[in-house]
């Protein structure tokens, strides 16, 4: 890789999950906030994994989720819905 592939990104706002999909690739979820992932969980899941996906890192504006508040995808959306109500 040379430096014009190379980039930088902060994740200061928003809701940021780093996860993999059905082949096992990983990629990079960011969306301004947590009701645009649990609308398109609730949808058509166009950019969510499957519910068991591993979940590598998830952040929401700027502070990191304890892994250990979550086990797979599915789990971090029933997280996720309890950060909307809390």
């Amino acid at each position: 890789m040379d430096n014009k592939d190379s980039m930088t990104m902060f994740f200061d706002n928003g809701m940021v999950i780093i996860t993999e999909n059905a082949d096992g690739e990983i990629y990079l979820i960011k969306a301004k906030n947590i009701r645009e992932i649990l609308t398109d969980w609730n949808g058509d899941c166009n950019f969510v994994p499957s519910n068991d996906a591993r979940v590598f890192f998830a952040c929401w504006n700027g502070e990191p989720i304890n892994p250990y508040d979550y086990t797979n995808f599915e789990s971090l959306i029933q997280y996720l819905r309890y950060l909307q109500i809390k």
